[in-house]
């Protein structure tokens, strides 16, 4: 069988019993199964909330309880002058994971299982963010986190952060303070991809927060997102007028807002705003940006004692 992979970006296939040509072209020698892994140079580390004592996380028969010990093992190898041969990616089998998480550097959590709370890797402390720190070069991939009392997600510095396809979730008991998303440093070079941001109550104040303080939020992806569970006041994504913008785009999400909230905030006005589909109750507001030219083909609803209003910018 002929397998194909990029060229150029040093990867390491003889695990998997491939042999790799000039052209990027290789043949498959081993055995196929489900858990093989086509991965970059640097290290694997297995995640297993089902095993009844850690080990050393190479390996599913020997994988590690709980999700900081894998962040842990694979930050105390950094070399920040070789990101290569230190990238880890950490695989996590369905289950729940009762930790309020510090970030790997550099690194992928990929989580195992389809996408509901009972089916997949859940990140659900008791108590606090279910990561909070600095995001270097993370990629959170198809992960449920969840917050009881906190930011689901709270950030300082984010520079290299990818989410995709994971389900931010909070408790019905939030006070309507928190964020699913805050960084209180600055943003950069992140994308936030098919992420559905979730509470039943509507409780959160925030779906993505660049707050004061936040000195950048640049070239960011927002895209294919579902920012939903925001309480009457609310607003979907927060930008401050003294964080610097460059090169963010938020296209393609569907936000909806409860009551006379916000769907997007820019009082910068530098965010291009591209084909967002926005529902706000009465009194609310779909796009409020210092900029009206960087909004385009967005469709926004403004619910009015029962009359709907649907129209594009």
């Amino acid at each position: 069988m002929s397998v194909f992979a990029p060229t150029g970006l040093g990867w390491h296939l003889e695990k998997m019993g491939l042999t790799m040509d000039a052209y990027g072209g290789g043949r498959f020698s081993g055995n196929l199964a489900a858990r093989n892994l086509v991965l970059p140079k640097g290290n694997v580390w297995y995640v297993d909330a089902g095993v009844s004592a850690s080990k050393s996380g190479k390996s599913w028969n020997t994988a590690f309880k709980t999700i900081q010990e894998a962040i842990n093992a694979h930050n105390a190898l950094i070399d920040w002058s070789d990101w290569v041969d230190n990238f880890s990616v950490i695989v996590v089998a369905p289950g729940l994971y009762a930790e309020a998480l510090t970030p790997a550097y550099n690194a992928a959590i990929i989580g195992l299982g389809s996408r509901s709370a009972d089916a997949m890797a859940e990140i659900h402390p008791t108590t606090g963010a279910a990561l909070a720190g600095t995001a270097l070069g993370l990629q959170l991939i198809n992960l449920w986190l969840e917050s009881e009392d906190a930011d689901v997600l709270d950030f300082g510095t984010v520079h290299g952060l990818h989410i995709k396809d994971c389900v931010l979730r909070v408790g019905d008991s939030q006070a309507g303070t928190k964020s699913f998303i805050d960084v209180s440093g600055s943003m950069k070079e992140a994308s936030i991809i098919n992420t559905h941001f979730s509470s039943g109550a509507g409780t959160m104040a925030f779906g993505i927060n660049c707050p004061v303080g936040c000195t950048y939020f640049h070239n960011t992806l927002i895209e294919h997102c579902i920012i939903d569970g925001i309480k009457s006041a609310g607003t979907g994504i927060y930008v401050d007028g003294s964080t610097v913008t460059t090169g963010t785009v938020i296209r393609d999400n569907v936000i909806r807002i409860t009551g006379a909230g916000k769907g997007i905030d820019d009082n910068n006005g530098a965010c291009l705003c591209v084909n967002n589909h926005i529902s706000v109750s009465v009194a609310g507001t779909a796009i409020e940006t210092a900029n009206q030219f960087m909004t385009v083909g967005n469709h926004t609803v403004v619910a009015n004692t029962g009359a709907i209003v649907d129209s594009g910018s």
